[in-house]
């Protein structure tokens, strides 16, 4: 597996090149930005551009974290490219927090041989954080780990 972290900080763009040489089926691009950058939406162009044939997912946050630093104006990309895994994007609609169970479709959208793992980005304010996991966890093969969070937006 190769792994890279990158940071774009607002006003100063990407503090290194993005490394497009590691865009596969098999890459997991994950992105989570201040909420401020939603109203800058070229560096995720940019990073759509550089992996398209990657599985790119991200949320906002209350704090993005790269290495030892922490800011809260900035997007943080950890960039994972898998030699034997295969990786699978579901997405699925939840209406309000009385839906969040519905999240329990995901894996029959979206279940290749031997999965293993389930990473969950979710809305924080309309999902019920309880029962999407209950939701999930009661339609998976036993031994299938499920981690992920919740979308912050600072003190909003």
């Amino acid at each position: 597996m190769l792994f890279k972290t990158l940071i774009h900080r607002h006003g100063e763009g990407w503090l290194a090149p993005l490394p497009s040489e590691l865009d596969s089926p098999n890459t997991l691009v994950l992105a989570f930005g201040a909420t401020l950058c939603a109203d800058h939406p070229d560096a995720f162009a940019e990073l759509a551009a550089a992996f398209p044939r990657s599985v790119i997912a991200g949320y906002s946050t209350s704090g993005e974290i790269a290495g030892t630093q922490v800011s809260d104006s900035s997007i943080s990309v950890a960039v994972a490219c898998f030699t034997r895994t295969t990786l699978c994007r579901a997405l699925t609609a939840v209406a309000s927090a009385g839906d969040s169970r519905a999240a329990n479709a995901l894996p029959r959208n979206c279940r290749p041989m031997g999965l293993r793992a389930v990473f969950v980005l979710s809305d924080g304010l309309n999902v019920n954080g309880t029962a999407l996991v209950e939701g999930l966890g009661g339609s998976l093969p036993s031994g299938v780990s499920i981690s992920g969070g919740l979308a912050g937006d600072g003190s909003r």
